[in-house]
């Protein structure tokens, strides 16, 4: 009796192998449940296993107890040899498959979770929340719209508030804690997966529901598969897999612009920094230190990411992400960061002024730390003040509190540039109006004799309310050439339209020349450019004239006409 009942159970224990449809079991002992029920070999390899290590066991206490030879007989040897060799048939298949570029098989039939096998033991508001979880997070995954939006529209009935649909998704998807700085769970976040995805719609779905932006998740669950094995003993497991990142770092590994984009719209914190565990500190960086694109860097620019940020000091990322950059040989990136006025990771004084902490800035100045600090054993290669950190970043608190304490507002870097010259072309209009109030000089020249409206006009990033701040000092001359072009010169052959208008609004001349004798609308880099320079300042091509009967047709023949990009004035029709 012994042999056969030994028999049994390895072969029961083999049907994981040969892929016996538990789920069916699982869906009729649980028929109203909506949770993916379908399980793949991972899951069946890890209760394989469990249940093989549960009979050895009860093998040995008889064997040891009772002398019962259950395992001894030629049968179950077989039995056993034939399992075996089953199932290492089934991980090379696995291994091969995933050599050719085949999906995971987790993608297409769930993968096991203790808590739904616990479920039962929650309430139903509990339960109704974990189903909604895993439901929700399937549906984005395959870009299910309406799906999507029926799953939230259930979720939020008897939610009135914006508040309370706020509480509602900040529970189900807050953060998790990082456990003796090695282990997290997995919330599911949708906005990660749609993120990854790029799916864009689906992104704005989701914020406008309330989900928040700047909530962490990892965007790997722990499996048991052959690939991960085979990862772990090769040395190829992907850290960044079990990282706590936000949406926004997903978007930016992938150069997701347009879910950058929207993340921007919803107030996505642009520096907000992940969590690793306690082996993988140098993957906790802000989403900037992901970006490895220029186009992707740029946008990240714009939207006013931290480009000075130091996540972390006396580690190995001390350092800014100028400096990530050129360890990793991206000489472009390193460029562009470097014309937005990214520097060497210098002082904490200079790390906390880019970051706006004024408290902490207070408390090391009251410390005895001078205001102009450039380093503590070197001075730095660009050779810039904790002032110019703040003036870079716009942190116009920052710069009140270090000018209070006798920074020197003039203090000039390797390039000659002064904090009002990185305030301007950065169009922080708080940071110059509180630099010229201290007295610094609106008309200095940096090392190629451009002043700091030149600077912002080379930028493009210049606006009206700036340019007013500098005119009001009663200094500048709009139409002044230092470095032998004037400011609206500058901005033209650069093609930054924007500021060419704010420049022309402020009172530049479309007509003033450079030192070559070329007039600044001569220097427009397209007809569509020169054509919005001469309305908005008011210039004209061609006259017409008519009649009033004839007003349609003259209106056609205007329309037609600057459809070419030429300015036309039409005579006003007079009373008949």
């Amino acid at each position: 009796m012994g042999p056969k009942t030994g028999s049994v159970a390895n072969v029961a224990l083999a049907f994981a192998v040969f892929g016996w449809p538990f789920a069916t079991i699982y869906s009729l002992t649980h028929p109203s449940s909506t949770v993916v029920a379908a399980y793949g070999f991972e899951t069946l390899f890890l209760i394989n296993y469990t249940a093989g290590f549960v009979v050895r066991a009860c093998d040995l206490w008889y064997s040891f107890e009772m002398q019962f030879q259950c395992f001894d007989s030629t049968w179950g040897i077989v039995v056993w040899v034939t399992k075996f060799l089953l199932v290492i048939f089934d991980q090379f298949r696995t291994h091969q498959k995933q050599q050719l570029g085949a999906p995971n098989e987790l993608e297409h039939v769930g993968s096991w979770k203790l808590r739904r096998w616990l479920s039962a033991l929650m309430g139903k508001k509990a339960k109704s929340n974990s189903e909604l979880r895993v439901n929700l997070y399937a549906a984005v995954k395959r870009g299910r719209t309406v799906e999507v939006e029926a799953l939230l529209a259930k979720a939020m009935q008897g939610l009135a508030s914006e508040g309370e649909r706020n509480m509602f998704f900040w529970k189900l998807y807050t953060t998790p804690p990082m456990v003796l700085g090695m282990f997290a769970v997995r919330t599911k976040n949708p906005l990660h997966i749609a993120c990854q995805n790029n799916d864009v719609a689906m992104v704005r779905i989701l914020l406008q529901a309330g989900l928040n932006p700047n909530l962490l998740d990892k965007m790997g669950g722990v499996d048991m598969g052959i690939g991960s094995v085979y990862q772990w003993l090769w040395g190829r497991h992907n850290k960044g897999k079990y990282a706590l990142v936000s949406p926004l770092h997903v978007a930016v590994s992938h150069g997701h612009i347009e879910c950058i984009r929207a993340l921007n719209d919803y107030n996505a914190n642009m520096d907000m920094m992940a969590k690793t565990d306690i082996f993988s500190k140098e993957l906790a960086v802000p989403p900037i230190f992901y970006a490895d694109s220029r186009d992707t860097m740029q946008i990240l620019l714009d939207c006013g990411a931290n480009h000075l940020t130091i996540p972390s000091f006396g580690t190995s990322m001390t350092a800014t992400v100028l400096q990530h950059n050129l360890f990793l040989d991206r000489v472009g990136l390193a460029r562009l960061l470097e014309d937005h006025g990214c520097d060497y990771a210098l002082t904490p004084l200079h790390a906390l002024a880019a970051a706006g902490d004024v408290a902490s800035v207070q408390k090391y100045l009251k410390n005895g730390v001078q205001a102009d600090v450039l380093g503590e054993y070197y001075v730095g290669l660009n050779q810039r003040t904790p002032l110019h950190w703040a003036a870079i970043m716009g942190r116009d608190r920052v710069v009140e509190t270090l000018l209070k304490h006798q920074a020197n507002a003039d203090f000039a870097d390797r390039m000659g540039r002064t904090p009002l010259h990185w305030a301007t072309r950065h169009n922080k209009v708080k940071v110059v109006r509180a630099l010229l109030g201290a007295g610094a000089n609106p008309t200095c020249q940096d090392n190629e004799i451009m002043t700091p409206l030149d600077v912002g006009a080379m930028s493009g990033l210049l606006r009206e309310d700036t340019i007013q701040a500098l005119l009001e000092s009663q200094k500048v001359n709009i139409n002044g050439i230092y470095c032998g072009e004037t400011p609206l010169h500058l901005a033209l052959k650069q093609g930054h339209k924007e500021a060419a208008l704010a420049l022309i609004a402020c009172g530049a001349n479309i007509y003033a020349v450079n030192q070559d004798r070329r007039r600044a609308i001569d220097c427009c880099i397209s007809a569509e450019l020169q054509y919005s320079i001469k309305k908005a300042s008011g210039s004209v091509d061609v006259y017409i004239s008519y009649e009033p009967p004839y007003f349609a047709f003259a209106r056609r023949i205007c329309e037609s006409i600057e459809g070419n990009f030429i300015s036309v004035s039409l005579r006003p029709p007079t009373d008949t």
